[in-house]
């Protein structure tokens, strides 16, 4: 039984990293490109 809960909560952690480095990634990409982008010409 406590194998069971261990290895869930090892997958949830996983899962968890993943979506979090993903949207933080995202957001980064997102500034640089507003930063990028507002130093062009109109």
């Amino acid at each position: 039984m406590e194998l069971k809960i261990a290895i869930g909560l090892f997958i949830g952690c996983i899962l968890l990293i993943t979506v979090f480095k993903s949207k933080f990634k995202g957001d980064i990409g997102e500034i640089a490109v507003a930063l990028e982008v507002k130093d062009l010409d109109r």
